[in-house]
């Protein structure tokens, strides 16, 4: 796993400042490359209580004029599927699913004919990823990485489980969703 953690504000070297511009492009990084840590030193800094400091760094204040937590705020959608923990629905970013039962994750599994998802993989690659993609009514649809098809509920058939097997978005490929 590969984790980014800077110094926020003025830094030890009077020369580099870490700004809020900064972290935004650190966040949209992060999210773009499935890192799997994003922090930064240190949340007692995370004020503008001291703005235009000169010399070294403080524990206590950024040293850049900035807005009480203003850096938490940047971070706080960053989770480490590079989703978002911020209400919004990761709108056509890929994602992978975890069973919280056993721990796996939801896999796709093109390699065998008609198989339906299931919680079966201990790491995530193309057949455990899934673009999350908004629909004009307010669903959303899942795309998955390894094949191109849509994850499909087929409530016309008895006791068919979702797969991933469906060309185009129609009725049974549209789900809600919501946190628990």
């Amino acid at each position: 796993m590969v984790g980014i953690t800077p110094m926020i504000g003025r830094n030890d070297e009077s020369d580099e400042t870490f700004s809020t511009s900064n972290a935004s492009k650190v966040l949209a990084f992060a999210q773009a490359n499935k890192i799997g840590e994003l922090a930064f030193w240190a949340v007692s800094r995370d004020n503008g209580s001291c703005p235009g400091q000169t010399g070294g760094s403080t524990d206590n204040c950024s040293g850049i004029s900035q807005s009480n937590y203003a850096f938490t705020n940047i971070f706080k959608p960053f989770t480490s599927s590079g989703g978002s923990t911020s209400g919004g629905a990761p709108i056509g970013t890929t994602i992978w699913l975890r069973a919280t039962n056993n721990n796996n994750y939801v896999s796709a599994r093109i390699d065998q004919t008609n198989s339906p998802l299931d919680a079966s993989a201990t790491q995530v690659q193309a057949w455990e990823e899934f673009t999350w993609l908004p629909q004009s009514d307010g669903t959303v649809a899942l795309q998955a990485t390894a094949n191109g098809d849509y994850v499909s509920a087929r409530t016309s058939q008895t006791n068919i489980p979702l797969d991933a097997s469906v060309t185009q978005i129609q009725g049974w490929e549209k789900f809600t969703w919501g946190q628990v």
